[in-house]
């Protein structure tokens, strides 16, 4: 099927059915919906475990930490969880239905602030509740909802658009967007339509076609917000819009009045575990290369030197046994110096 990347995580300790979809639900190439239960009931220990595990591991398709959003499962009726009795009443045994979302519900009590954040984060979208939980057609009692009693079929003659939305991006930087466009007959055209945050007007810019299938355009940030999509027809004729729902839903660029270096600070994030015994993780969010790494002691005494090419994605430092105590990480770069203190065990 093409996949190069496998991800195995432990069993949870009260699902007898050990289906990921019960607790987990992609909304797109980087971003994870994890379902959260109050803290030591039932699997939210393991859960949190398993979404560490990942996050310490793995990227996104992009090469790119995954962007994680919680949302709360509730008990039963009588406050029970699957520790103690209850079914799993979670709101990721969802699926996509071309522009809408089918989403399981269980009492209007709790159903609200669930289909709100599907809303936030699925903006444009189509959100539809069913009813899996009530005494005449109970089906989570059967250990699924939605997604475990669906299949989805693949629409024939597939548009291909994937891009990574920017969701940040310093005021008069110029931001390059990317997006891998394919269609069996080739690529007519593809472009970008966007607009300032409070417009009602949409502006469009051909996209310009590179190699591998790639298409960029590049705009300049005003010290306004930038909401975008993209649109592509196919030579075929047909024609495809990312998001979906376009221009209903589309992705937002916020404007931050940041230093270079100031972008780079909230764009470098670890290192974790911190202490750490034997390596220590980054990771590195868009972040231009070449970038320099050293590291030296509290005393100011270099133990180590080395350079990234391309910073994105997860960075794994191996610890020399002998260093011991706090030491400091620097990363430089054209944004300049970030430094990171990490406590070697």
């Amino acid at each position: 099927m093409g996949i190069d990347t496998f991800i195995k995580m432990p069993t949870l300790p009260y699902d007898g059915i050990h289906h990921i979809d019960m607790h987990m639900k992609l909304l797109d190439e980087q971003t994870l919906l994890v379902a959260q239960y109050p803290d030591g009931v039932a699997d939210g220990p393991q859960i949190n475990e398993n979404l560490d595990y990942v996050l310490q591991n793995y990227t996104s398709t992009f090469g790119t930490p995954y962007r994680v959003f919680r949302i709360d499962s509730p008990p039963s009726a009588s406050g029970l969880y699957p520790d103690n009795g209850g079914a799993y009443r979670t709101y990721t045994n969802a699926v996509f239905v071309n522009k809408s979302v089918i989403v399981p519900t269980y009492r209007p009590e709790v159903d609200g602030p669930a289909l709100q954040l599907y809303q936030q984060l699925l903006p444009g979208y189509n959100i539809v509740g069913i009813d899996v939980d009530n005494s005449g057609q109970n089906l989570i009692s059967q250990s699924g909802a939605i997604h475990c009693i669906t299949h989805t079929i693949g629409v024939s003659d597939p548009l291909l658009i994937v891009h990574q939305p920017v969701y940040e991006a310093p005021a008069l930087s110029t931001q390059t967007l990317t997006a891998l466009i394919k269609h069996n007959s080739g690529i007519a055209s593809a472009t970008l339509v966007f607009r300032t945050a409070g417009s009602t007007t949409w502006e469009e810019m051909a996209m310009i076609p590179g190699a591998n299938d790639l298409w960029t355009a590049a705009i300049t940030m005003p010290e306004t917000a930038v909401q975008y999509f993209i649109r592509a027809t196919a030579n075929s004729g047909k024609t495809l819009t990312r998001p979906l729902p376009a221009p209903q839903s589309y992705w937002t660029i916020a404007t931050q009045v940041l230093s270079s270096e100031e972008w780079a600070a909230n764009h470098i994030t670890g290192p974790y575990p911190n202490p750490a015994t034997e390596v220590a993780h980054f990771n590195f969010d868009r972040i231009a290369g070449p970038v320099q790494i050293t590291i030296t002691d509290m005393l100011g005494r270099t133990l180590y030197e080395g350079d990234l090419p391309a910073a994105n994605g997860n960075l794994t430092l191996d610890l020399n046994p002998s260093w011991q105590g706090t030491l400091l990480v620097h990363f430089s770069g054209n944004f300049g110096k970030i430094t990171r203190k990490l406590i070697k065990q």
